[in-house]
């Protein structure tokens, strides 16, 4: 099992989720998260917005991102990752990214399910 965490424009969120959905995947839990990439990017020219999703801390300027957690099968892995990139690649700064993390263990607490039978 895996955990995919996805960190993208809060603008393609709705997007993202129709696209996971489409692709089988309707578990899923997500949050507003801050954050900072390598490269400074013009957030406001990116999402033709005002500064209110930026915040300034230091000498970083701190993003609203949306953040999607989902929890998957080991041969989901690259199912997934094309139903992000496919709404979400548009090969400018700032686009996102996909974490893929070993899951060691995962039990339904109602019915004591546990792997793959707790994720289906």
């Amino acid at each position: 099992m895996k955990e995919a965490i996805i960190i993208i424009r809060p603008n393609q969120y709705s997007a993202t989720k129709t696209s996971l959905l489409a692709a089988g995947f309707s578990a899923m839990h997500s949050e507003n998260v801050l954050g900072h990439g390598k490269n400074d990017v013009n957030y406001k020219l990116k999402q033709d917005k005002s500064d209110d999703n930026a915040i300034k801390i230091g000498d970083y300027t701190m993003i609203t991102k949306k953040q999607i957690t989902i929890v998957i099968r080991d041969q989901d892995v690259d199912k997934l990752v094309e139903a992000v990139m496919e709404v979400n690649s548009t090969s400018n700064s700032g686009d996102g990214k996909i974490f893929i993390l070993p899951t060691e263990k995962v039990v339904r607490i109602r019915t004591k399910e546990i792997a793959d039978n707790a994720l289906v």
